[in-house]
């Protein structure tokens, strides 16, 4: 498989990161489509190496109307893995984190940096 060129990436909704910083999908491309890559334009990586917080994840799940399974599913995580980060029992591994950032910013959220008062999330606009 060839690679793209350099202001495109093939990516999913599995991607995770690579410990070299490269999205990377950890599911083989199957012939019957089940599980397609899409060709999207090149992401900000380094936008998405940052965190979010269990808070700005139950309040983006809130503002989407979405259920722990619905945000799991779009994850590609186990519900019990989103509602361990909600509830602050445990810390998922970073590639989790993205995969719920990515599900997240993919339904319609966008992520706002801690910048004196504290993260936040919003809607996008249109």
């Amino acid at each position: 498989m060839s690679r793209p060129g350099a202001n495109e990436l093939d990516t999913c909704p599995h991607v995770v990161l690579t410990s070299a910083g490269r999205p990377s999908c950890p599911r083989p491309i199957t012939q019957d489509r089940s599980h397609q890559r899409v060709r999207v334009a090149q992401i900000d990586i380094m936008s998405n190496k940052k965190s979010i917080t269990p808070a700005q994840c139950r309040g983006a799940r809130a503002m989407l109307a979405w259920s722990q399974e619905q945000l799991a599913t779009a994850a590609n995580l186990t519900r019990q893995t989103i509602a361990n980060f909600e509830s602050e029992t445990r810390t998922p591994g970073p590639n989790n984190v993205l995969a719920i950032k990515v599900a997240l910013e993919g339904g319609g959220v966008v992520f706002i940096d801690p910048n004196g008062g504290g993260p936040g999330v919003r809607l996008k606009e249109g």
